[in-house]
C-alpha cells in the first residue's frame, strides 16, 4: 500500500511536549496518529525512510522504541503487511481538545 507522503508535519501540542520522546519519534507518532484508526498505519520501512530521512536501521529502532513505550501496537497480517495501530496512550496526545 502506498502511504501518502506529507508536505508538512503537524505535531499536536500535547505530543510535542510529551517527555521521553525524540523528535523523530514524535514525527512518526504524529504520522501514525493521522492514519485511520480502523485501518492502522501501513507504510513500509522504505516509505518511512522517505518521510523521516533516516536509514532503515533507525526506522526499525524508532518503531521498536514507540512500541516499547506503549504508544503503538504492531501486527503483521497474513499478507506479510505490517499494521501499526495507535494505543489509547497515543490517542490522548493526538486528539484535539474540545472547544
Amino acid at each position: 500500500m502506498n502511504q501518502h507522503q506529507p508536505d508538512d508535519i503537524r505535531i499536536p501540542h500535547r505530543l510535542w511536549l510529551a517527555p521521553g520522546l525524540s523528535l523523530r519519534e514524535k514525527a512518526l507518532l504524529a504520522e501514525i496518529g493521522n492514519a485511520d484508526p480502523a485501518e492502522g498505519y501501513r507504510a513500509s520501512n522504505r516509505e518511512i525512510i522517505g518521510f523521516l530521512g533516516v536509514a532503515e536501521r533507525q526506522v526499525r529502532a524508532c518503531i521498536a522504541a514507540v512500541r516499547e513505550k506503549g504508544f503503538v501496537t504492531v501486527k503483521v497480517n497474513p499478507n506479510q503487511e505490517r499494521i501499526i495501530k495507535p494505543t489509547g496512550k497515543l490517542a490522548k496526545l493526538t486528539k484535539r481538545p474540545r472547544r
